[in-house]
């Protein structure tokens, strides 16, 4: 008795596998020319209020210094209304806070943007304008007694190639992590 065997061809394509690892080196030799190949950014906003504070002549997100913290300390002005509408306008806002004494003075400037930004080589953004950013002074009797400045803040990080700084130094593979405000 003759038994004939079952014949099976089987060609395994080798072209998928060939262009997989031709991507694959592609993407490794890019790579290093991205600053961090994998990572994560979240924008969101920070808010700082201070209590006497030292007030820029110009309307700005100022840092929050206190007077107690600063040269300007020996030279004390008396932030007043007056001065307020003389170097910064009006604001934009004003509210009453406790009592009748107390007014708070809103300034806004530009757009501020909350979301999360993931990438893996290319960055993916899913943010959205949420508001602007702000000054908001608390006058007391016509006299400003305290700030809070609401500004954009970033935090994230990165794996992947991070290029050298501007002296030169630095650069390589590794992990950054970064966290910010945005006042520029």
């Amino acid at each position: 008795m003759k038994s004939e065997g079952l014949q099976i061809h089987c060609r395994l394509s080798v072209k998928p596998l060939e262009r997989t690892m031709r991507a694959l080196i592609f993407l490794a030799m890019i790579c290093p020319l991205l600053q961090g190949c994998v990572g994560v950014v979240v924008l969101k906003t920070r808010t700082t209020v201070i209590n006497d504070p030292v007030i820029p002549f110009y309307t700005e997100i100022p840092q929050p210094v206190s007077k107690q913290n600063s040269p300007e300390v020996t030279n004390t002005v008396v932030y007043t209304s007056e001065w307020l509408r003389t170097y910064w306008n009006n604001p934009d806002c004003v509210s009453h806070g406790a009592g009748n004494s107390e007014e708070i003075w809103t300034y806004k400037s530009r757009r501020v943007w909350k979301g999360v930004v993931p990438f893996a080589i290319i960055p993916i953004p899913l943010i959205l304008p949420v508001g602007q950013e702000k000054v908001c002074l608390t006058l007391r009797d016509g006299r400003v007694v305290s700030a809070s400045t609401t500004r954009s803040a970033t935090v994230g990080g990165t794996y992947g190639f991070i290029p050298p700084g501007p002296e030169g130094r630095g650069g390589g593979w590794g992990a950054d992590s970064w966290n910010y405000d945005t006042t520029n």
